[in-house]
Formats: C-alpha cells, structure tokens, sequence
C-alpha cells in the first residue's frame, strides 16, 4: 500500500506541473506583453563543472503573430570568496534569441570556471517593441540548489505521459 501511495503521490506532482504550465498560458505571473517565464531547468552534465541549462518560454496572448525576444541569462556566484557574474553568452555561442509562437524551449551546455560555485540563474526577457506591441522586459531568479534538488531527466513539459478527461462518459 505504501508503494501505491508513492506512486499515487508521484502521479499527483506530475499533474499538478502540467497543470501549472497551462494556468500560465491564461493567467501569467512573470509577464511582459504576452511573454513569460515559465521555467528554468537545470542539471548536471557529465565532467564537475559542466551543467545543462533548459529555458521554456511562454506566449501569453491570443495573437496570431509571432514573438520575438532575446533572454539574457546570468550565472550568479561566488569565486575565491567574492562574489561573481558572468553572462552565458561569454560561455556558449547562443545569443537566445527568439522568434516564435506560443512556447519556445531553449537547451545550452555549458561550463562554470573550475572555482566558481554556482549559487544562482538571473534570466531577463526583453521582447522587442514593433507594431502592435509595446514591449518591454521581465525578469526572473532561480535559486541552483532548488533547480538541482531531486533532479530529473529533462523532459519538456507538453510531452504528457498522462491523459486529462475533462467530460467523462454519460
């Protein structure tokens, strides 16, 4: 029974992640102009300093045009005792940049300077201003010992290995 409950408990998290990404589509919490974070997922690559870094992006809006935004991501952490920035830009050859529809999943490999311990990701979203969108930023922090906690597979989040049923059978 107890391992049923587990698995009942597992089931229940999965859904209810799911459940979070699709709240986001219709009400946003970090938005700018119809573009939100949604997530930020982070893992160990194979050498020490290596990690992989997973950026799922959201458009908000019911419009029929395309969104295009630039991330700028920055790695925040203590180095020889002082505090350290560097920009995932000067470590890998992505500019992520974005032009899309209704979600965008950005994948980077990248590796931290062997004495730099990574404490945690600042993203910050620009979308560009041009007709019929105002533009502007928005911006998020996630904590690394939180992103690595009970890591995982990456997976993005619309591969579903469940069903919903909104109206079961009469």
């Amino acid at each position: 029974m107890r391992q049923m409950f587990n698995e009942q408990v597992q089931k229940q998290q999965a859904l209810e992640t799911e459940l979070k990404f699709y709240r986001s589509l219709m009400v946003p919490d970090d938005s700018v102009d119809g573009i939100g974070i949604h997530a930020l997922e982070l893992s160990h690559g194979m050498l020490p300093d290596q990690f992989k870094l997973r950026l799922i992006l959201t458009q908000l809006q019911k419009r029929k045009q395309q969104s295009k935004a630039q991330a700028f991501i920055t790695l925040v952490g203590i180095e020889q005792g002082e505090a350290k920035q560097i920009d995932l830009g000067e470590l890998v050859d992505n500019k992520f940049e974005f032009d899309f529809k209704y979600f965008q999943v950005a994948d980077s490999e990248f590796n931290v300077p062997e004495d730099f311990n990574l404490q945690r990701i600042e993203v910050r979203v620009k979308v560009k201003a041009r007709r019929g969108v105002k533009g502007g930023e928005t911006f998020a922090t996630f904590h690394v010992p939180e992103l690595l906690q009970g890591e995982k597979e990456q997976r993005v989040i619309l591969e579903q290995n469940s069903q919903v049923k909104d109206n079961p059978e009469q």
